[in-house]
């Protein structure tokens, strides 16, 4: 009798997401607005990273009155864009056009640790563009607003142009984003955070992104294994990615203060994959801020 053969899994159970705001992505005809063209510049960097599939926000024919949320035609393209590339759609989303950015929520450190939990969690993950940077808070002046929810609601804090500045990729006149005045100021900081510079450092948001991507790409456990939760102490998070081949536990301290980690029973610490430190200091622990990927081991 035959054996029954398994079907095979859908790609975007292991994929990762990507999410595009086209407007602030890159521009590539020198008005000041990213385009799909500069989308299409820019696939290598994409690539790169190490992710599966691009998710881009509405680009269809729109009155603007919200830059393309109040869609007009879902079977056309809006003028200012050009033609379209192919698109996604996510599970796990940690950050958005929408949302504040989440290093300006929960700070640096810690959206390291975030940023190893949105690629270990089991399902599809969504990088929303310029997270990989750890683009904190941005201050918009006044004169610079373009969102009309904060232009009806001044001073609430409702707008969201701070999560949709264009991308920094270099230190040149205008970040490399245009030749022209973008249609929002970029991050304060963007000379030092932008894409050139970060690709330089081993140790910069961007390379602890795309050593995060490489190994959820390389670990069947990481990507389409099960999922089980571990007890673990106050302020910190601990879960096992498994296959029948491989144990690999995820531990995260969400704390500013060192903590324990508990290892299952019958089972050891073979190896460190990876933390979200330089360098990892605690080794019978987690040091403040830390996450670490370890593979386990029956004893």
């Amino acid at each position: 009798m035959n054996a029954k053969r398994s079907e095979p899994r859908p790609w975007w159970e292991s994929g990762v997401v990507y999410q595009i705001y086209p407007r602030s992505f890159q521009d590539s005809n020198d008005d000041g607005i990213g385009d799909l063209e500069g989308i299409r510049r820019r696939l290598d960097y994409i690539a790169a990273l190490g992710v599966d599939a691009i998710w881009l926000s509405p680009i269809f024919p729109s009155p603007m009155v919200d830059f393309g949320s109040d869609v007009a035609d879902y079977c056309n393209i809006a003028d200012i864009f050009g033609d379209l590339p192919p698109g996604a759609w996510p599970n796990w989303v940690m950050g958005s056009h929408d949302a504040p950015r989440i290093a300006g929520r929960i700070g640096e450190a810690q959206a390291r640790v975030a940023a190893m939990l949105l690629l270990t969690l089991r399902g599809t993950p969504t990088l929303y563009q310029g997270d990989e940077l750890g683009i904190g808070r941005v201050t918009i002046p006044a004169d610079r607003i373009r969102d009309p929810q904060d232009l009806r609601q001044p001073g609430l804090g409702v707008g969201r142009d701070a999560s949709r500045t264009p991308m920094a990729w270099d230190r040149s006149a205008h970040a490399g984003f245009s030749t022209a005045e973008p249609w929002l100021p970029f991050h304060e900081d963007w000379p030092l955070r932008n894409v050139i510079r970060q690709d330089q450092n081993p140790h910069s948001m961007l390379a602890l992104y795309r050593r995060l991507l490489a190994l959820r790409r390389r670990h069947a456990a990481l990507n389409s294994g099960h999922f089980t939760l571990i007890p673990s102490e106050p302020g910190v998070l601990q879960y096992e990615r498994y296959t029948n081949d491989e144990r690999l536990m995820v531990v995260l301290n969400f704390t500013a203060e060192a903590r324990s980690l508990i290892i299952p029973d019958e089972s050891l610490i073979s190896e460190t994959l990876i933390s979200t430190l330089p360098e990892r200091s605690e080794r019978t622990g987690l040091a403040a801020n830390e996450g670490v990927i370890l593979r386990l081991q029956k004893t």
